[in-house]
């Protein structure tokens, strides 16, 4: 799947920490990432990413309603406006 790796063409790893060039190329290709990223992590999934989406707002919720109930300074500030 994935060629064999090169060695870092800016410097990393020789212990030269001023050769860095941020403008140079990565040493490796978008393509060659996704190759190495199994097919089935590619297939959509709606229902699979709404329930991620409800199980996110229902976390979200418990944790503001938690520390609502248990400061009383937040719960009366809250509650005032």
């Amino acid at each position: 799947m994935v060629k064999e790796s090169k060695p870092l063409s800016y410097g990393a790893g020789k212990g030269d920490k001023c050769s860095f060039d941020p403008s140079a190329p990565p040493p490796f290709k978008m393509a060659e990432i996704r190759a190495s990223i199994p097919k089935h992590c590619w297939v959509k999934n709606p229902w699979k990413s709404l329930s991620y989406v409800l199980r996110d707002v229902v976390v979200i919720t418990t944790l503001i309603g938690a520390t609502i109930w248990s400061n009383p300074f937040l719960s009366k500030q809250v509650l005032a406006t």
